[in-house]
């Protein structure tokens, strides 16, 4: 885990975030309002919003 750095664990916490947007729609709704919001790095934002995008075209 210390070769990651902070940028890594930030990414494995929005990746946790995003399994568990996937059955909590609040969890869902708040990480699609941080997105927008542009509250996480641009790489995190991508992940949310690619994750956004899939989901989507279900």
């Amino acid at each position: 885990m210390s070769r990651l750095g902070l940028a890594g664990s930030d990414e494995i916490g929005i990746r946790l975030r995003l399994v568990i947007a996937e059955y909590d729609h609040d969890e869902h709704g708040a990480l699609r309002y941080l997105a927008r919001k542009h509250e996480f790095a641009g790489r995190l934002v991508a992940l949310i919003s690619a994750r956004e995008a899939r989901r989507c075209a279900q």
